[in-house]
């Protein structure tokens, strides 16, 4: 009985999923097109991605703390989220005058964080420090669909206090503009699972029901 539970918990929690990615892909497919608007760092900051959340980020500058899961099973990171500041911004102009002062001096965390990075892609520090040598970088902005993770607004917040994450752009580099097949079979895929719950649940049901009747005996004369 318990593990017939749990697995139509899992099966359950596993539909549900399903259709929110497919929701998730179909409302960033009608957000997105597939050609990349190019934007500073600068404007999508000030003025966010417009019509066209597929944006190619320009004039960017990582901030040196981030937040990251890692996967349980390995030391490799699965998610991470980077403060992004402009190139020319008043963290950058510090970060070069303190350097040209004392390169060993520790940095004061920027205030001006406008834009987060987020990446499935890097599993490493090494891995952010290649993304952000790049000239472009090129994703979705998800603030659509999706918020910043408690456990990430939480580091940040310590590391960058005064910094309004509710308000910062989320770009997940890497990314294109999802298409609607690819929305649809997760829908489909989440739909059968929850349809499949549902008549294991009425059949479970119904056996209980039919196994807890008593019959009345009869008399006979």
């Amino acid at each position: 009985m318990l593990r017939r539970m749990l697995l139509g918990g899992f099966v359950l929690l596993l539909g549900l999923g399903c259709l929110l990615q497919g929701w998730k892909g179909y409302r960033l497919s009608g957000l997105a097109k597939d050609e990349a608007q190019v934007l500073t760092c600068v404007e999508l900051a000030q003025r966010g991605p417009g019509d066209n959340v597929h944006v190619a980020l320009t004039k960017f500058v990582l901030a040196p703390v981030y937040a990251f899961e890692a996967k349980r099973a390995s030391s490799a990171w699965s998610k991470v989220w980077v403060p992004v500041v402009p190139i020319d911004g008043e963290y950058a102009r510090a970060a070069i005058a303190g350097v040209a002062r004392d390169p060993g001096a520790p940095l004061a965390p920027p205030r001006d964080v406008h834009v987060l990075m987020f990446s499935r892609n890097a599993k490493d520090e090494a891995s952010v420090t290649e993304i952000g040598s790049r000239a472009r970088l090129e994703g979705l902005v998800l603030n659509a669909v999706e918020d910043l993770p408690d456990s990430a607004a939480r580091i940040l917040r310590e590391r960058y206090p005064g910094v309004d994450l509710d308000r910062c752009w989320i770009l997940e580099e890497g990314r294109g503009r999802p298409s609607l097949g690819e929305a649809g079979l997760w829908g489909a895929g989440g739909a059968m699972l929850l349809g499949g719950w549902v008549v294991a649940l009425w059949r479970a049901r119904a056996s209980r029901s039919s196994t807890g009747r008593r019959r009345t005996p009869t008399r006979s004369s």
